[in-house]
Parts: structure tokens; sequence; C-alpha cells
């Protein structure tokens, strides 16, 4: 896979239709209706907003992006920076790609200052026997509460 920063207008609509592919995925999985595409849109233009301190990859086999990740190098001075947001197209994955970009976006955290890496993990969610394959291990857990509509 080639790995690039996502850097121009033709980047950000390939991580924002890969991040609709996402937010599908997510929805399917968890038996309800994806997130509308107006919340995909906002989400994306805040993950804009936060560049160029959070860096955004894209990776591509054969010309497709069919992949993103980011990196965050973390407050100057505390070490510890943050990978974040790994997508893989179904159709591409078990090919290394997430394994490529994971590499790739903790290097760059650590190009730009950051000593230790955090990367996080939904308690049922399947990447993190990955992480944990990497040399991630686990430092917290993650507590989540939802206010239900109405």
């Amino acid at each position: 896979a080639e790995i690039r920063p996502v850097d121009g207008p033709a980047d950000w609509a390939s991580l924002a239709r890969l991040t609709r592919r996402d937010h599908e995925e997510e929805g399917a999985k968890a038996g309800r209706p994806p997130h509308p595409a107006s919340v995909t849109t906002a989400m994306v233009a805040t993950k804009r907003a936060k560049a160029p301190d959070l860096r955004f990859f894209l990776a591509s086999v054969d010309g497709e992006d069919c992949a993103f990740f980011s990196s965050w190098p973390g407050i100057a001075g505390t070490g510890v920076g943050k990978v974040e947001d790994l997508f893989t197209a179904p159709e591409h994955r078990r090919r290394g790609i997430a394994t490529a970009l994971i590499a790739h976006a903790v290097a760059d955290a650590r190009d730009r200052g950051a000593d230790q890496v955090l990367i996080g993990a939904e308690p049922a969610d399947t990447p993190k026997a990955m992480y944990a394959a990497l040399g991630f291990a686990p430092v917290c857990t993650l507590r989540s509460y939802t206010r239900p509509g109405g």
C-alpha cells in the first residue's frame, strides 16, 4: 500500500468517502441506521480543523484509497502522542494495510516529539487484538455515557 498525508481537497474528499463507509459499517454492526450523512460531513470538517497538528494519512492500493489513520504528537513537552481513527475498507482487510498505517502514524508522532504513543480501542472492538500484537498494552478502561433522546 502507498501511504500519504491527507493534503488538499481531493484527499479530504477521499477521507470523507471512507469515513462514510466507516459510519455505515458501524451502524450495521450495531443493528441501527448509520449516522446521517450530515454527521459524517461535520466529523470530517472537525478533523480538518485539527490539521496540521492532527495529521491524517490515506493508504491506497492500485490507485484506490482504501484506508485511513491519524497521528498527533501531543502537547509539546509531554512526550505523549496519540494515534487514532483507523479504518480499512472491508475488501482490503487482512493485507497488512492497517499494520502499515499504524507503523507510519506512530513514526510520524514520534518524529514530531512523542515518546510514548497511545491508541484507543472500544472494549468489544476487533482491532484491540491487532494493537496488542503490535506491542500496545492496555493502560486504562474506557467508560462511555449515552443520554437517550426524547
